[in-house]
């Protein structure tokens, strides 16, 4: 270390060319980097439910279609408004198409194919209307109907469906987004909302063209008849893009802001220069633009997740530029300045590498999680923390021998007093079991809190501020039913072709039809409802040639006689069941259904899949996962070929949960595992390295404690603080133990005066990096700033509070050894106190 320090000294102006060359490459690699908001990248590698719900999002999720929600207070006039509104959207030049509602000749196509639409369920329905005794009812009531004051209209709207069978398949379609079988528009049942479709002339990856696509399409509803009075929400891949976005430019940019300038100001105070600021700031910049090109050679793109690297970078990255301008300030009273700087450098590289490395090897080990957006900010983060590494002991250094002195160093100024660590150190030095028993009651008393730490429950909700979000949300509630759609759960039916993906697909929808009857669901949403597969339609066709309909055609004939009605008029309402039909996915891509199928059927990776969404009964979550999962085994046995899943929901939670745990505990072992063998390659004893890991374990307890006290809870998002207390940790520790192991026989007072300002500075300069991320309006990028902070400050207590009486006690009278130990530069009278 001490003859790359030397190196480096000598050749700063090539250090420099190299450090430019690198900036100038990586400029032009982070022009290419884009941000991602693909939920999908937060999901494991493995696990059952969150690999089906990988393949359900890319089969169903290249459906972009921009969302429109209607409100209004007179039901009539919101339908007015929609077909004004649906109109302007189709003109528009930014529009491919609108769907606002289901014309008659797709409702005419249901009623001519109700012989296979009906289920089981239905088919009991209707074996009780056709006895003799109901049909003469029905007959009664039909004369009742036409002798009433709307008689002619509603009579003539009976004639097309005189059992009323529409109705019946109308509960199943109702259950879903689906259109009212009676009007045709995508109807809430109050009729107080609509909803419009508007498939955009581009694909939602161009975000200029999605904001002006909202632009129209609020200012073409403002401009309709009665548009004022009508409440507009817009969701879809469309506006989800616009604003994902959005939102993560917006807290990318004011949490690195906040970082860097808190950083940097906390700098100016606590050593009360601003001269060195500019270097600093060129250190910091080049770190950060150095890992952005390395995230677009490595991912091509940044997540949701992975953006936080660089509050983390600016946080962690300034505590090697602290300490060795903290040693410099020590090497200038007593050696001018070149000689200052390449003695720092010398003395400081080795420990300064180590504590890079700690929170770096940290890092790299989550990249062993099997969430891809997790593992992708450990190796962003771990990559950047070496990076700035480089910047901080190559580039400093250069650039404070090639400036002018003068414009650096200024005027000497007397060291100030220091007023809390000198007596510290003396405490420690003199009490060192009453520190040691004070922390181990601090610990005693927060690990029961540290215990009851736990996953948030719902892990991949979307954040509450997005617009979109809400206005999905409400959706859920107006048109899914009690349960809402946000926790739906998606059946999932994949055969080898189509037939045996629509055997299975009819088989979850059984299973949803029964949960629903038995109030476990609210209701259920499948293609089954439309186009049920050949085998079920044999079935259902056998069903209904048991009713015998020619024999059931005269029953209500002559019933229709008896009260003095003519029974012509309602032969062509009973051709469904006296001339049934088959259906088929022609039928339906041909009529102005053939939206149902881009949300129920696609083709993905060679194979077909069919989609069936159960809505969950309030409160009802857990039981109704756990119901379906159970009946998957009896849906594949009943469709050789086919594979049927349950994701989504509490089951995708389930998964979610197990998969974080277990990636917890695999990454907390391996940081544990790669932090001792660091500390053990360096020290080559084991005091030293028992300092650090006993101070860091009563820093873990306190962290987990007052993570719980303060309410925060784990999720995708702040997982990484949790090994992140081990590896930060490490930062002030070696430092700390370095300037000890100088002074054996003396060493708290000395280390922690000499380098306690810049332990207590680089911790606070992390809590502002991560006090950054509170700024964020996404809730997941807040938590992670409250818990990295929490956890820099619990590292801080530990190495101020606790190291210094285990350095007393384990390290006192014993003379350095080793390369790694200690620093044969004598410390100068001008040691700075705090």
């Amino acid at each position: 270390m001490r003859a790359l320090a030397r190196a480096i000294c000598r050749h700063p102006r090539a250090v420099l060319g190299a450090a430019l060359a690198l900036s100038v490459a990586s400029g032009l690699l982070v022009r290419g980097l884009r941000l991602d908001t693909d939920v999908v990248d937060l999901l494991p590698r493995s696990s059952g439910a969150a690999a089906a719900f990988g393949r359900f999002a890319h089969a169903f999720g290249t459906e972009q279609t921009l969302i429109v929600l209607a409100q209004g207070d007179d039901p009539a006039a919101l339908r007015r408004f929609a077909d004004g509104y649906a109109a302007a959207l189709a003109g528009s030049p930014l529009v491919r198409a609108v769907r606002h509602r289901v014309d008659a000749s797709a409702l005419e196509l249901l009623r001519r194919h109700l012989a296979v639409l009906l289920d089981e369920r239905d088919y009991a329905e209707l074996r009780a209307r056709v006895t003799p005794a109901a049909l003469d009812d029905r007959a009664h009531r039909l004369r009742g109907i036409a002798q009433g004051p709307a008689g002619r209209l509603a009579l003539e709207r009976l004639t097309r469906d005189p059992l009323e069978l529409l109705p019946l398949l109308a509960r199943r379609l109702a259950a879903g987004r689906s259109a009212d079988p009676q009007s045709g528009y995508f109807a809430s049942a109050d009729g107080h909302a609509l909803l419009l479709f508007v498939t955009p002339a581009r694909p939602p990856s161009d975000l200029a063209f999605d904001a002006r696509l909202e632009a129209e399409a609020r200012r073409l509803a403002a401009a309709q008849p009665g548009g004022a009075a009508v409440r507009l929400g817009l969701t879809g891949a469309p506006s989800y893009h616009l604003a994902y976005s959005s939102l993560l430019r917006g807290d990318l940019e004011r949490s690195t802001i906040f970082s860097f300038v808190g950083v940097l100001l906390l700098f100016a105070v606590f050593y009360r220069v601003v001269r060195i600021l500019p270097l600093v700031t060129v250190i910091l910049g080049a770190g950060t633009l150095w890992t952005l090109a390395a995230a677009a050679l490595l991912f091509h793109r940044i997540g949701a997740i992975s953006l936080a690297f660089a509050a983390i970078l600016l946080g962690i990255g300034i505590d090697v530029p602290i300490q060795i301008y903290n040693r410099l300030r020590e090497e200038l009273g007593h050696r001018p300045p070149r000689e200052a700087v390449q003695a720092t450098l010398e003395d400081l590289l080795g420990p300064a590498v180590l504590a890079a490395i700690g929170p770096a090897a940290v890092f790299a080990a989550c990249g062993l999680s099997r969430f891809r957006g997790l593992a992708e900010l450990g190796v962003l983060a771990a990559v950047g923390l070496a990076l700035n590494l480089v910047a901080s002991v190559a580039l400093l250094p250069a650039l404070l021998l090639v400036l002018p002195a003068r414009l650096w160093t200024g005027r000497p100024r007397p060291p100030p007093r220091a007023r809390l660590l000198a007596p510290l150190g003396e405490l420690a030095a003199r009490r060192p079991w009453a520190l040691v028993a004070a922390a181990l009651a601090l610990t005693a008393g927060l690990a029961p809190f540290a215990l009851r730490l736990r996953l948030e429950p719902h892990l991949l909700q979307s954040p509450a501020v997005l617009a979109p979000a809400q206005t999905e949300r409400a959706i859920d509630e107006l048109f899914a039913g009690p349960g809402g759609g946000a926790r739906r759960l998606i059946a999932l039916a994949e055969g080898r072709d189509l037939e045996a993906a629509l055997a299975a697909n009819d088989g979850w929808a059984r299973a949803a039809s029964r949960l629903r009857d038995s109030g476990a669901a609210a209701g259920y949403d499948s293609l089954a409802t439309l186009v049920p597969s050949r085998r079920t339609q044999d079935e259902r066709l056998a069903l209904l040639a048991a009713l015998d309909p020619p024999a059931v055609a005269r029953e209500l004939a002559a019933a229709l006689e008896r009260v003095g009605l003519r029974p012509e008029p309602f032969a062509l309402g009973l051709a469904p069941l006296t001339a049934p039909a088959r259906i088929s996915l022609d039928d339906v891509r041909r009529s102005a259904l053939a939206f149902a199928l881009a949300a129920h059927l696609r083709e993905h990776a060679g194979r077909t899949l069919a989609a069936t969404y159960v809505y969950p009964a309030r409160g009802d979550h857990g039981a109704l996962g756990a119901t379906l999962e159970a009946a998957a085994a009896g849906v594949r046995a009943a469709a050789p070929g086919a594979e049927a899943t349950v994701t989504g929901g509490t089951v995708l939670d389930g998964a979610l949960h197990r998969g974080l745990t277990a990636d917890l505990a695999t990454i907390t072992g391996v940081s544990l595992a790669l932090v001792l063998l660091l500390l053990a390659a360096y020290y080559r004893r084991a005091r030293p390295t028992a300092v650090v890991m006993l101070s860091l374990a009563g820093a873990w307890v306190v962290f987990g404690g007052a993570l719980a006290l303060c309410r925060v809870p784990l999720n995708l998002f702040d997982l990484l603080a949790v090994p992140f207390v081990l590896g930060y940790g490490i930062d002030d520790h070696v430092f700390l133990v370095h300037r000890s192991l100088a002074a054996p026989t003396a060493p708290t007072r000395g280390a922690l005066v000499s380098t306690g300002r810049a332990i207590a500075l680089s911790s606070l300069a992390t809590a502002a990096g991560f006090g950054g991320l509170l700024l964020a309006r996404l809730e997941g990028l807040q938590q992670l700033g409250a818990a990295g902070t929490i956890a820099v400050l619990a590292c801080l207590w530990a190495a101020l509070g606790v190291a210094p009486a285990l350095v007393t006690l384990l390290l006192a009278r014993t003379a350095p050894r080793g390369a790694g130990e200690a620093s044969k530069a004598p410390s100068g009278p001008g040691t700075p106190g705090s």
